[in-house]
């Protein structure tokens, strides 16, 4: 991997794993039935998803463009 494909990389994975601990929390707080809670986290979590699949499309296009001989790199995206 590349200087560029492990920053993309990493950051793709930073972001990912923010959303999952906000999930988790998005699933406390619908279980105690926090609205105003569940509304917010719910706001902040389509937002980091879309900077999820952003950071993810990144990274494939970048792999695409500088190691086109290496494959399918989306297959490494989740």
């Amino acid at each position: 991997m590349c200087d560029e494909c492990d920053r993309l990389w990493r950051e793709h994975s930073e972001v990912s794993q923010r959303s999952f601990r906000l999930e988790a929390r998005l699933r406390h707080a619908e279980a105690t039935q926090d609205h105003n809670l569940v509304q917010a986290l719910t706001t902040h979590l389509a937002s980091l998803m879309q900077e999820q699949n952003r950071t993810g499309e990144a990274f494939v296009e970048h792999q695409a463009k500088a190691h086109p001989q290496k494959g399918t790199a989306g297959s490494q995206i989740g």
